[in-house]
């Protein structure tokens, strides 16, 4: 016996599509630049000036193409996870 599939009534939550613009690492990443550089340094190892010349030096090496499924993960997230690894070891802390 064949089941009914159920249609979908959302595809992704509203709260998933307000991560782009108000997730953690906008936010953290906003108020370390603009509020305290010291810790931006202290977190990612280097200057903010810094982490945006190599992010743009990157981007075509780590860009990945959005799909009608989901939108790529943006350069600087990228830089960002990568550089806490590399300078703690840890993947999250």
């Amino acid at each position: 016996m064949a089941r009914k599939k159920k249609k979908r009534s959302v595809w992704v939550r509203e709260w998933i599509l307000k991560l782009e613009s108000d997730g953690a690492y906008n936010r953290l990443m906003s108020e370390l630049i603009i509020e305290d550089p010291m810790q931006f340094y202290n977190f990612m190892r280097m200057k903010a000036v810094d982490f945006e010349d190599l992010a743009i030096k990157v981007a075509p090496l780590v860009l990945k193409q959005d799909t009608k499924f989901r939108t790529a993960i943006c350069v600087r997230k990228c830089l960002a996870v990568t550089l806490r690894f590399l300078a703690s070891g840890k993947l999250a802390e």
